[in-house]
């Protein structure tokens, strides 16, 4: 026999839900900011995602240029499709309590934060971006309980 961990009283081993206080036994709850963080990720993802095909299929193609060097925009849908995927692997990641998924954001959302730096100035928009991923990652920084596999 175990121990609720709330209530202290005997549960049978194998108790998903606690029959004293019905406290829920095992995996933690989801708290609603990963969920939010996961809803924003995948949605994140999905932009990124018809972007990058976008690119990839247009009739007549164009160069970007980054920091005075020019990128034919197949090398840079490339590069969005293999980021898009990274982005949908860690929102579905962040619904699964995956440690693994909220380590390759983090990476992820420093290059996204240090290529907004470089990139982009000081619009709006890059502010903007550099502000919303730099609270997710303090969040996420703070909530590494939740990612236990």
């Amino acid at each position: 026999m175990a121990l609720c961990p709330k209530c202290g009283k005997e549960i049978a081993d194998s108790a998903v839900v606690c029959k004293h206080c019905h406290a829920t036994i095992g995996t933690p709850q989801r708290p609603i900011g990963v969920t939010v963080i996961a809803a924003l990720t995948l949605l994140g993802a999905a932009q990124i995602l018809i972007s990058a095909i976008g690119m990839l299929f247009r009739r007549h193609f164009g160069c970007s240029v980054i920091l005075g060097i020019r990128i034919p925009d197949v090398v840079n849908g490339l590069v969005m499709l293999i980021l898009g995927g990274l982005a949908l692997y860690c929102g579905l990641g962040f619904l699964k309590q995956k440690a693994q998924a909220r380590r390759i954001f983090l990476w992820l959302a420093g290059f996204v934060i240090l290529s907004s730096l470089i990139t982009v100035g000081g619009s709006l928009t890059g502010l903007l971006t550099i502000a919303v991923l730099g609270y997710i990652v303090y969040y996420l920084v703070r909530r590494k309980d939740y990612f236990t596999n």
